[in-house]
């Protein structure tokens, strides 16, 4: 019975996701991750620091590709688990992609990104002036109407807060074995991020990372 009760929940969450996507048709395919090799992980935590200084070269394709299923991709193909874990599963976190060619969110299912505007809103993804530099910022973003398991919205937030955190530090490990820089931040004007991303009233922005080559 338990066993049936865990598939249907993981059946409701796909399905949820599969709909949040549906939005939009235009998709941009990423290349296929590579899930063996880069540093060791006790090296990438060595080495580990925030980054503000960004070169404004851009970064591969396979770059983002490789940080973005690092973020919060499927590591297990049967159950559609991901690389961050999240309270009871819910997944509530989805990530938006700010590029100098539009703005995306990064589905993890199908590892693409779905296109919801074409405009370059980087500059939006963070009060300091390096935002408009850094070629890639990642904009985590968490849907509360996800959480069921509770009603409190504070307590809502505060998962959500944690699950990005998780999120965020799977970036900067993935940042250094990639040899770019990342840095955190939630010091964000959210009002005009959220109207450029096209959020809900229940979908929150919790945190952005920065991520490139760092400026010589």
């Amino acid at each position: 019975m338990k066993h049936i009760i865990c598939i249907l929940i993981c059946t409701i969450v796909l399905c949820a996701e599969t709909i949040s996507f549906a939005s939009s048709t235009e998709t941009t395919s990423l290349p296929k991750p590579k899930l063996d090799g880069g540093i060791p992980l006790y090296e990438a935590l060595k080495k580990r620091a925030t980054g503000r200084a960004f070169s404004t070269k851009d970064i591969s394709d396979k770059q983002l590709s490789q940080i973005l299923w690092a973020a919060t991709g499927v590591n297990c193909e049967k159950s559609q688990k991901r690389t961050a874990p999240t309270a009871w599963g819910n997944n509530e976190i989805t990530l938006y992609v700010l590029l100098k060619t539009g703005t995306y969110i990064y589905n993890p299912i199908k590892h693409n990104l779905v296109t919801i505007s074409k405009k370059d809103n980087r500059a939006l993804g963070g009060i300091q002036k390096f935002t408009k530099d850094a070629p890639v910022t990642i904009v985590m973003v968490a849907d509360l109407d996800k959480i069921s398991q509770t009603k409190d919205e504070a307590y809502k937030m505060a998962v959500s807060q944690m699950d990005a955190g998780f999120i965020s530090q799977n970036i900067y490990l993935a940042a250094v074995s990639e040899g770019l820089i990342t840095g955190a931040r939630a010091y964000i004007n959210k009002d005009k991020l959220r109207t450029a991303l096209k959020l809900t009233k229940n979908q929150k922005i919790i945190l952005a990372n920065s991520l490139g080559y760092i400026k010589k």
